[in-house]
């Protein structure tokens, strides 16, 4: 009798699907709390808006720039939240806070700042990279230099060249062309 491969089912990954009691309690929890925050919660969601506009426009696994923006906006949200709930916390000081400019340019500015910050930072941090890895050959050919003097010419392959471009690919098919006509013969 032929055996049966062994299958096993593959741990579901991520969050486990919320049951109907879960989102039943969710949403009458959420539909008692609303009249208590609606006005800092509409006063907090237009001020993350910057943040959820990267969050959404940012393509890809990583959401570095959505992160960043978030970082230093949420923080900067929050005095205008407090501003709400300091004048009462209902729509008037809703209306209140909304109609002034100044207070838009807390959050704001600040998703601003990070998205220049976002920007920005490539050019400060290339040119540590490139300063490393000049060194890191340098350190590498010192060493080498050294082992030839101490072994000779027996462990020196010849002059190693490394490629950058994409047009040496072609130089390296022939290359891989010409060692497989050697391990052929």
């Amino acid at each position: 009798m032929a055996r049966r491969p062994n299958r096993r089912k593959k741990k579901p990954t991520g969050l486990k699907p919320l049951t109907r009691g879960q989102v039943v309690t969710l949403w009458s929890v959420l539909l008692l709390a609303s009249p208590l925050a609606y006005p800092s919660l509409i006063c907090l969601g237009l001020a993350l808006l910057p943040s959820f506009i990267a969050w959404k426009l940012e393509s890809g696994g990583d959401r570095y720039l959505g992160g960043s923006i978030a970082v230093m906006n949420v923080p900067a949200a929050l005095p205008v939240v407090f501003d709400v709930l300091r004048r009462g916390h209902d729509s008037a000081a809703l209306v209140a806070v909304l109609s002034e400019p100044v207070s838009w340019l807390l959050p704001y500015g600040a998703a601003a700042l990070a998205a220049m910050i976002y920007v920005a930072m490539p050019s400060f941090v290339i040119p540590f990279y490139f300063g490393r890895s000049g060194r890191r050959v340098t350190e590498l050919e010192e060493r080498r230099t050294e082992l030839l003097e101490a072994w000779g010419d027996e462990i020196d392959p010849g002059e190693i060249s490394v490629k950058f471009d994409d047009e040496d690919d072609e130089d390296a098919d022939e290359d891989d062309d010409i060692e497989d006509e050697r391990d052929a013969a």
